[in-house]
Parts: C-alpha cells; sequence; structure tokens
C-alpha cells in the first residue's frame, strides 16, 4: 500500500477502491495517481467545503446555535446536578 492508495480508500467506495488499485498495479505514474486522488476529493469534499463557507459567512448563525445547545446541556444538566449534591449532601450554591 502507498500513501495515496490509503487516501483514496478512506473516501472511496469498495468498487472505487479496488479500481484505483488496479490502475496503480497496471503501473500508473505517480503524478497520474496524483491527480487522480485530487480531482476525486475535490468532487467528493464539494459539499462539506460549501457548507464550511456558509458557516464561515455567518457567525451570528454559528454563535446562535452554540447558545442553544449550551441552553439544553445545562437544563440537562442541572437535573444530573441536583441528584449528585442530594446524594453527596451538598446545598444548593443560591
Amino acid at each position: 500500500d502507498c500513501t495515496l492508495f490509503d487516501i483514496y480508500k478512506a473516501f472511496a467506495t469498495e468498487d472505487e477502491t479496488a479500481a484505483y488499485r488496479a490502475r496503480l498495479e497496471a503501473g500508473a505514474g505517480w503524478g497520474d495517481a496524483k491527480q487522480e486522488l485530487f480531482e476525486y476529493l475535490d468532487a467528493h469534499l464539494e459539499g462539506p467545503r460549501e457548507e464550511y463557507s456558509k458557516l464561515l459567512a455567518d457567525p451570528g448563525h454559528v454563535e446562535s446555535v452554540l447558545q442553544a445547545g449550551a441552553e439544553k446541556a445545562r437544563a440537562r444538566s442541572q437535573a444530573l446536578i441536583s441528584k449528585v449534591r442530594e446524594a453527596v449532601g451538598i446545598a444548593a450554591l443560591s
């Protein structure tokens, strides 16, 4: 195995991986193999790259999602913290 193949295999289907392996074993040059890997990853990661760009362009949305998650986590943890305090005999601080 080689690093190019390992990277390709991490993203490709079994059939795509088998075809890539066959091309490498048939003597595909490293330049061609690297170009094929680049083109495959470029196409495969287009959607996530677009989503990442959208998130970068709207930090307010990211912050609101993080705040909503923090509120949800806080609400869930409060019940557990209360049970733990009661179990160990610690009164609430407020």
